[in-house]
């Protein structure tokens, strides 16, 4: 399994660690190990910090046609991760190119730190996974993007789930596989590509790292409620 972070609020809560370090423990109100089975962590994705609230009094005027009750369509990804093998420290991945090469061949060619060049599992950890902020478990073996595409992930304002879709060299944004195979059948300088590198699947949100105040929202409400639910249970 893989982990990445998505867009999201920062979480106001002391960090929980999921594995022993060598470093002090840290003290959590909740753990996010509750949602994750340790051995269980392979890639880590963390969601981008969202803006700050506005007070009512200050909220700009909505724009006649706006879509503010839409997702945004630039990706929620913040920083891309990969637990080693070995010592099960997280590194971070510095481009979205590198993380997918990673994952595509995962299962055959497992992650070690020293695949990062001057590092070694005797290093510091990049980074320390905890409810700081909100984390989505990736999947292993993916294709890679086809070169030329490009592909995103969106998390929905209610942190239900993320969407995928794929924008084409173009600049088309395709959200169905559907759509990618009418658009490399137009497109015969794209007979190289196979509608197999395409992947809609979506990381899956790691619920104990969901801001609270979007909690308490999502809670209040029922048909709000029943998503929470299904979250969830999809986690399970």
């Amino acid at each position: 399994m893989n982990l990445m972070m998505v867009e999201s609020q920062e979480n106001p809560k002391p960090s929980a660690k999921v594995r022993p370090a060598p470093r002090p423990p840290a003290i959590a109100r909740r753990s996010p190990s509750r949602s994750i089975p340790p051995a269980a962590m392979f890639f880590l994705l963390r969601l981008r910090p969202g803006r700050p609230r506005r007070a009512a009094g200050n909220r700009p005027a909505r724009r006649r046609g706006g879509d503010s009750g839409k997702k945004s369509g630039s990706s929620s990804i913040d920083i891309y991760a990969v637990q080693c093998g070995k010592c099960h420290k997280w590194r971070v991945i510095d481009s979205q190119e590198e993380y997918e090469e990673i994952r595509s061949n995962f299962s055959g060619n497992p992650f070690y730190c020293s695949r990062k060049p001057g590092i070694s599992c005797n290093d510091a950890a990049d980074i320390e996974y905890n409810s700081s902020r909100t984390w989505v478990i990736d999947k292993p073996n993916l294709p890679k993007t086809p070169e030329g595409f490009k592909r995103s992930l969106v998390l929905r304002r209610d942190f239900t789930k993320l969407d995928a879709y794929y924008i084409t060299p173009s600049g088309k944004k395709m959200r169905t596989r559907n759509e990618i195979a009418a658009f490399l059948e137009a497109n015969p300088e794209y007979k190289g590509v196979s509608i197999s590198e395409f992947s809609f699947h979506c990381p899956k949100i790691v619920e104990d790292t969901i801001p609270e105040h979007v909690e308490k929202r999502v809670s209040g409400g029922g048909s709000g409620s029943n998503k929470k639910s299904k979250t969830m249970k999809d986690q399970e």
